[in-house]
């Protein structure tokens, strides 16, 4: 036998065995490594410290440890795979960032110099603490969520709480806020639970008193919270080649109102991409017709106000929201918003029929789903009679005055658009007549649609409870939509959320008049109720006039809002299951 062949077998006997009983001690390394590596990010985006300090050498250090032995961890994993593709992405994401590390030694050895070294580390240096971060991040979450049995319902409200705790620890780093900015607690926890549950209510100016790295921070707030932490654990998983167990897709099932399991992966990548794309044209689109505040970059304003419409959130850099904005602006944000609030299954089923048409599919094409029906129909209906109703209450008031009448049009269409979830505004909303203000309460009540960047009570759960008044008025034992009846589970489920909501805001109400100055009236306290468990962020009195517990009740009420209060019953039940294994005799009362 040559001595290169015993050597190769050598070789591959130490690589299966490398692979068959990986190094333990190691692996425990890379989880301490990545808590360091989580650590050290924070604290370069939210701190800052003197380059000579300890503190600043022990970091210097720490990235440096962290890049070799993770570009040491994946050469390894490359070297010892008998393909190098055999754990799909997780191989493809191990081989680029292995060549990288390679390159750029191979970079270092060479003796070459520069700024263009000092860019390659610092992607390098990011990217490796992002990746390991990441992936034994997953595998953590994995991990707990293996061995605690939760349903989804109790998956979504402890994720959410989650990101909203972190997202308000960043909110409070110095570098998120300007030096003369003091950030309470309170404050800090509203606005990420404001983001997070696509909200939009504030209690500081987004634009004055956050730094541009505040303001990324909301900005990935808003973007999480409006995809769901769900689906970024997904995507995580997808992209690391992690791949999604039946659980993860059972769960994701049922998060994002997929009829089956094997649909959420097709679901995800459309969810993506149509994310990416809608935003992204619409950045292009905000960035020739927004107006930019002063000091601000206008493609960070477009991508920005892009990112916020597309969610629903509401947010803005203007101190004023979208007043003084102009036609062409208002209906890219009206677009942003109605796509967002449609859902991305019905967004899915709509190109799907659009493309079978367009190529004349034949056998089998995609057809209209039950869902995308009444979502357009009752979305079409709520947009034009709410354009009609406040064109036409509005005519006397003084929130228009010095408008031509096309502005005007626009305007009134845009607000009828807002109203139901998005929380931009485009005039004062002080100026609107009552008649208006209680359309907005209807509107705001209602929301977005299921499985959208919305909330609200949702759009499909208003036809559900109209369906079975009419056929109660009909005297007919189905409940009926589009020649489909409507499973009696979901009957009670919009029963549920109806009755749900309207004691919870009516028991929200009851706690800020008892916490609030009595400069709040019962119609001001009331929409800002509305707002907030409708995930809209309309104010009309200010949400910055809040008392302290009158902040934190607002804040319970958008998180609230955006599980909704069936999400919180299911979490419940599912932590404490258990079925009756009795029934009792059934007994008549008198109602009505």
């Amino acid at each position: 036998m040559s001595r290169p062949h015993a050597f190769l077998i050598k070789l591959e006997e130490w690589a299966n065995s490398y692979r068959a009983r990986p190094a333990r001690a190691f692996n425990n390394l890379l989880a301490v490594l990545a808590l360091v590596a989580g650590i050290t990010l924070v604290w370069e985006f939210g701190f800052s410290w003197r380059q000579s300090s300890a503190l600043h050498s022990f970091f210097i250090y720490s990235t440096r440890t962290i890049v070799i032995l993770v570009i040491l961890k994946l050469n390894l994993d490359l070297v010892c795979a008998k393909s190098p593709w055999e754990h799909g992405q997780t191989a493809k994401a191990g081989v680029l960032l292995a060549f990288f590390g390679m390159l750029y030694a191979a970079w270092r050895i060479i003796g070459s110099s520069g700024p263009e070294l000092e860019l390659a580390w610092a992607l390098l240096d990011h990217a490796v603490r992002a990746y390991l971060f990441v992936t034994q991040g997953y595998r953590l979450w994995q991990l707990l969520f293996s061995r605690v049995k939760v349903g989804p319902a109790a998956v979504m409200a402890v994720t959410f709480a989650l990101i909203i705790l972190a997202g308000t620890g960043m909110l409070m780093t110095p570098k998120a806020t300007p030096p003369d900015v003091d950030l309470g607690f309170v404050d800090a926890l509203f606005t990420a639970v404001s983001a997070t549950c696509v909200t939009g209510l504030v209690v500081v100016d987004t634009g004055q008193d956050f730094t541009q790295m505040g303001q990324i921070v909301i900005l990935v707030l808003i973007q999480i919270g409006g995809l769901g932490l769900m689906t970024f654990v997904a995507y995580f998983s997808l992209a690391l080649g992690e791949g999604l167990g039946l659980r993860d897709r059972v769960l994701l099932r049922d998060l994002l109102n997929v009829g089956k399991v094997g649909g959420v992966t097709q679901v995800l990548t459309f969810t993506l991409l149509l994310t990416v794309g809608i935003e992204a044209l619409g950045a292009v689109g905000l960035y020739f017709s927004l107006e930019v505040p002063p000091g601000v970059d206008p493609a960070y304003n477009a991508i920005f106000h892009a990112i916020s419409a597309f969610c629903n959130a509401g947010f803005s850099l203007h101190s004023d929201s979208l007043v003084g904005e102009g036609p062409a602006a208002l209906a890219l944000v009206s677009g942003l918003i109605v796509i967002g609030g449609l859902g991305f299954v019905v967004s899915q089923n709509l190109l799907k029929v659009f493309v079978d048409r367009v190529q004349r599919k034949r056998g089998r094409p995609a057809r209209v789903l039950l869902q995308t029906k009444v979502v357009l129909v009752v979305t079409g209906v709520l947009l034009l009679l709410g354009w009609i109703v406040i064109s036409g209450v509005e005519l006397e008031g003084t929130a228009f005055d010095g408008m031509s009448d096309a502005s005007y049009a626009i305007h009134t269409l845009f607000l009828s658009v807002t109203a139901r979830t998005a929380g931009f505004n485009s005039v004062a909303m002080e100026a609107l007549g009552p008649a208006t203000i209680v359309l907005f309460l209807v509107w705001m009540y209602v929301g977005a649609s299921p499985a959208s960047t919305g909330g609200g009570l949702k759009t499909s759960t208003v036809a559900i409870l109209f369906a079975s008044v009419w056929a109660f008025v009909l005297d007919r034992t189905d409940v009926e939509l589009f020649q489909r009846r409507v499973p009696r589970r979901l009957v009670h489920h919009a029963t549920v959320l109806f009755v749900g909501s309207l004691l919870g805001s009516l028991g929200i109400v009851f706690v800020l008049s008892i916490t609030e100055d009595p400069a709040w009236s019962f119609q001001h306290l009331y929409f800002e109720v509305i707002s907030a468990l409708g995930t809209v962020g309309l104010s009309i009195h200010g949400s910055n006039q809040l008392s302290t517990a009158g902040r934190c009740v607002i804040a319970f009420a958008m998180y609230l809002g955006r599980l909704g209060p069936l999400t919180l019953l299911l979490a419940m039940t599912e932590l404490r299951s258990t079925k009756s294994l009795y029934r009792y005799p059934m007994g008549n009362l008198m109602i009505g």
